[in-house]
């Protein structure tokens, strides 16, 4: 916990410095109701509460992960191990790599890259393999570096959602949309034809009293034909329309 220490004691430093600059620029009514006393917090933290620090990490619901710059991850709370379905020893160190899914692989290693160049705050949303067969769980990770008293980078501390059923929701929604959109096609193409097919017969009964021939009246009842066979077609359209209506 030696780097995690004086990264909590570098970040209190200078929070306070920049509390102090703003206490100079404002003069609130309350100064207690503008903002969270951190400074203080890390200051307890720091002296005595890294215990109770530990057992919060231990129960948090969500995964809580802290990375060596070359050892990799030195820490993984319960709730990530279970996330990636490892133990420890599967996960420790850059064990967990194993488990992102090969599309997602080198855009990650592409962005972490970046990171480490920048020391910005990261936002990954990545998929990993739980079970070979199984379905993909959706991921979401914040990465932030913890620097020292020098500003050198001696780790970074983040958190890892699993956001797989928000993922399948959104899913779902846009399937939903999609549908919506070709109901209201199917209907705006059923109206058009009708209009279309309409004019058609009309004007074939006003043709079909001027022709006699054998073979008038034959081309007359195949374009009879046709227009019942496209009149139906219509309806099709009409009820794929209704089907995919969204109820209001």
């Amino acid at each position: 916990n030696g780097f995690l220490n004086d990264g909590l004691a570098v970040s209190a430093r200078k929070y306070r410095r920049w509390s102090t600059k703003s206490r100079r620029l404002m003069t609130p009514r309350d100064e207690s109701d503008m903002e969270p006393d951190f400074a203080g917090a890390l200051e307890i933290i720091g002296a005595s509460g890294m215990k109770e620090l530990a057992a919060i990490m231990r129960e948090a619901p969500f995964g809580i992960y802290v990375d060596h710059p070359s050892r990799g991850c030195i820490y993984a709370n319960p709730a990530l191990l279970s996330i990636f379905g490892l133990s420890w020893s599967e996960f420790k160190g850059f064990g967990w790599a194993k488990s992102v899914f090969h599309e997602d692989a080198e855009w990650m290693r592409r962005s972490i890259e970046d990171y480490e160049h920048t020391l910005k705050p990261n936002y990954l949303t990545f998929r990993v393999v739980v079970e070979p067969g199984q379905p993909l769980k959706w991921l979401n990770a914040r990465v932030h570096a913890v620097l020292d008293k020098d500003g050198n980078h001696i780790g970074s501390m983040g958190l890892t959602r699993d956001v797989t059923k928000e993922r399948e929701f959104l899913e779902r929604v846009e399937e939903g949309q999609k549908l919506e959109a070709v109901g209201r096609l199917s209907a705006r193409l059923a109206h058009d034809i009708n209009n279309l097919l309409t004019a058609l017969i009309g004007n074939t009964d006003i043709i079909a009293r001027e022709v006699a021939s054998e073979l008038g009246q034959s081309c007359l009842g195949n374009i009879y034909n046709a227009f019942e066979q496209a009149r139906y077609l219509t309806g099709q359209l009409l009820v794929l329309s209704r089907n995919h209506a969204v109820p209001a």
